[in-house]
């Protein structure tokens, strides 16, 4: 288990019967109403502009409740996955540095579930740079107003180890899914976008590892 710390836990007290008060409404990050997509977009065929994306300031999640998220990391006939839940990235990046530095400096997974539906907010360029991984899975059914997975993780993902072959896993076509189709930005950027094989599918997408 590698989240939530005890410190997460133990500052999520006081807010407990808050959050229980608001049990019918779903915890999401409180500052991700504004637009999606903004000016962040190539002018030709309105196509992410990838690097502006990944280069946008990074504000963290705070919601209280996410921060004691559990994470954890599966490992099965050789394979190893993280699944990070709605956890925050400090809390992530702090559990994950004592196993990278045993690795050479990068954890090595064979597959990221990406936090919090792909959030902007729950996942940082510096946690990208700490792991060694080439598919990246992203759940969510974009049902509710927060715009996931956010453009700017997606970015994040492909600018980091750039030209290195990747796998995008979405288990919804949804505008910000889908968009990563493209042509253009597969052959730019060296990455296989995935979705499920037939619409009655949209939720469950089969990855092979």
């Amino acid at each position: 288990m590698i989240s939530p710390d005890d410190q997460s836990l133990a500052d999520f007290i006081e807010a407990w019967e808050d959050e229980l008060a608001k049990a019918k409404k779903r915890v999401f990050d409180p500052d991700e109403d504004e637009d999606a997509v903004g000016p962040l977009f190539e002018p030709f065929a309105g196509l992410p502009d990838v690097k502006a994306l990944a280069k946008a300031q990074y504000s963290p999640d705070t919601a209280p409740a996410n921060r004691t998220s559990i994470a954890f990391i599966a490992e099965f006939g050789c394979k190893r996955i993280l699944f990070a839940g709605d956890s925050h990235s400090d809390v992530l990046e702090r559990r994950i540095a004592p196993l990278a530095a045993k690795e050479g400096g990068r954890l090595k997974l064979d597959l990221l579930k990406v936090a919090h539906h792909g959030s902007k907010a729950n996942t940082s360029p510096k946690f990208f740079s700490m792991i060694d991984c080439q598919r990246f899975a992203f759940s969510t059914d974009g049902s509710r107003e927060h715009g996931h997975p956010n453009l700017e993780t997606v970015a994040r993902i492909l600018v980091n180890d750039p030209g290195r072959p990747k796998h995008l896993y979405f288990n919804y076509e949804r505008p910000n899914s889908s968009m990563w189709k493209s042509s253009l930005l597969t052959g730019k950027w060296s990455y296989t976008a995935h979705f499920p094989m037939d619409e009655k599918d949209n939720g469950t997408l089969i990855i092979d590892l």
